[in-house]
């Protein structure tokens, strides 16, 4: 009897052990996509700078307009590093902001980009134009920022997609650390509290 009463209770221990494996499983799993939405985001992050650098140095040619951009590139280049290094999450929504700002900045660079390259004669304002002196150079023109701002379109919307996941495991992270935090708060006072009785008793 007691042989048998041993050979049920093995497969208790083995279905307890299994959840803790699954679990094991799960935050190594979290872990992996965590890191893989890193990796994606600074991909992205550095594509997006480095095709919005090179637009801005085409047609501006290191005006004002030219630096601007290049700042707000690279504050937002600096608020990825920070987001991912710290796993701060106002520094991933500020580059969510800086995100959604350009991806309508390019949205619209794009919708001009078709109205220059196909009415060229319309985009004709001085000698000083950026875009050309003649269609030709004006059409030219036009198939750049197209092509430009449809490739960096997609980056765009893709690194700001990253940065909102990041940002909510990171919100996630925070709350598991302060539930932690209390209830090892909550553990240690009732350990003093027992101490304080058998002291007393």
């Amino acid at each position: 009897m007691q042989r048998q009463n041993q050979r049920k209770q093995m497969p208790s221990t083995a279905e307890k052990s299994i959840p803790t494996v699954s679990g094991k499983l799960s935050i190594s799993d979290g872990n992996r996509n965590f890191y893989s939405l890193e990796i994606l985001l600074i991909f992205c992050s550095i594509l997006g700078m480095t095709g919005f650098c090179t637009l801005c140095a085409i047609f501006f040619s290191y005006s004002g307009t030219f630096f601007l951009h290049i700042c707000l590139a690279l504050i937002g280049g600096i608020a990825v590093l920070i987001g991912i290094l710290t796993h701060f999450p106002t520094a991933l929504l500020l580059f969510m902001i800086i995100q959604v700002a350009s991806t309508i900045y390019l949205s619209i660079i794009a919708i001009l980009s078709v109205s220059i390259f196909s009415n060229p004669y319309k985009w004709k304002f001085d000698e000083t134009s950026f875009l050309g002196h003649t269609n030709d150079e004006i059409r030219k023109s036009g198939i750049i920022l197209m092509f430009f701002s449809f490739l960096l379109i997609p980056i765009s919307v893709c690194s700001m997609a990253a940065a909102i996941q990041l940002f909510h495991r990171c919100g996630e992270e925070k709350m598991g650390n302060k539930e932690k935090n209390k209830f090892n708060g909550k553990g240690s006072e009732v350990l003093r509290n027992r101490a304080y009785g058998n002291l007393t008793f």
